[in-house]
């Protein structure tokens, strides 16, 4: 499991991607060129701080995915991804609404 939590606010987590979700970020890393992501699971299982120019640029790039006509709905794995991009634009946006820094930690 990996838990975001804000820089501010380290003792509460927000959000989490749990172990269920792990197939659809690795194959997000397989198949699309999202650098958030593919350094999202690089830093999996270690403490990492994603800074504000990140975020900005992890919801840029991520933005680019959220229509539907990205993805093939009628199969399961390309759903599973897009709800977990859905999931991260969320995540990323949420910090950036707060302006700060975003802290992931594995579990």
């Amino acid at each position: 499991m990996y838990s975001f939590y804000l820089e501010n606010r380290r003792k509460k987590g927000f959000a989490y991607i749990d172990y269920s979700e792990e197939k659809a970020i690795d194959n997000l890393c397989q198949k699309k060129n999202i650098p958030f992501i593919r350094q999202l699971w690089n830093k999996y299982y270690e403490d990492y701080t994603f800074g504000l120019k990140e975020l900005e640029a992890a919801q840029k790039d991520m933005m680019a995915y959220l229509s539907t006509e990205n993805w093939d709905i009628s199969n399961k794995e390309e759903q599973e991804q897009m709800y977990l991009i859905y999931k991260l634009i969320a995540i990323v946006s949420y910090a950036l609404f707060n302006k700060d820094c975003l802290v992931g930690s594995g579990d």
